[in-house]
Order: structure tokens, then sequence, then C-alpha cells
């Protein structure tokens, strides 16, 4: 599970992050569910997310709309940037991960 940023970070509910979109919640649960979105998972399980997080659906949306790409082919192109990278996984978890061997899918 990857921690919790600073305090100093502003996180935001899932439904804050769909208003600030304008996205339903739906939508993003299934970019979650695709593997295009890393959401922080808070010990109860909830959702949330960063400014860098909307940032990211934003882009992936402007990809979507703008150059007709499907989820899929976000999924694959997403596939090819390592998730480590953008969450900073400890170095443990990355040697069990199948997305640090593998690159047919995001993390």
């Amino acid at each position: 599970m990857t921690e919790l940023p600073a305090p100093s970070t502003q996180l935001l509910s899932i439904g804050e992050a769909a208003a600030a979109l304008a996205l339903s919640v739906p939508t993003l649960r299934m970019y979650e569910r695709e593997g295009l979105l890393l959401p922080i998972r808070r010990p109860s399980g909830h959702r949330s997310y960063t400014r860098a997080d909307l940032e990211r659906v934003r882009c992936i949306r402007d990809t979507i709309r703008r150059d007709k790409v499907s989820i899929a082919g976000m999924r694959r192109m997403l596939a090819l940037i390592p998730c480590w990278s953008v969450k900073r996984c400890p170095a443990e978890e990355r040697d069990s991960c199948p997305a640090f061997t593998g690159s047919d899918r995001p993390c």
C-alpha cells in the first residue's frame, strides 16, 4: 500500500476530485479499475487524490478526447511509465509487483 503523503499535501475525497474534474465518481473508479489512476488508499479503504492525480486525469481525458485514444490504448501507454516512479514504491514492494516485471498493464 502506498504511504500517505506529507500533511502539507492537500488530499481530496473521491467526491471532491470528481467535482473538481467535472466527472462522475464511477468514472474515477473505472479509471482506477483500468489501471489508469493510482489513488492513495487510506487505512479505512477510502480513496484520496492529490492535485497531481487530478492533473493526471486531465491529461488522460485530453488524450482520449483529442487523440481518440481508447481506454485500452491509454492502459498500454501508461504501462510504459514505471508506476514506482509515479508513486515512489519502496524496492521491496517492486520486487513482488507484476507491473515491475511486465509491461502489458499499468500498476
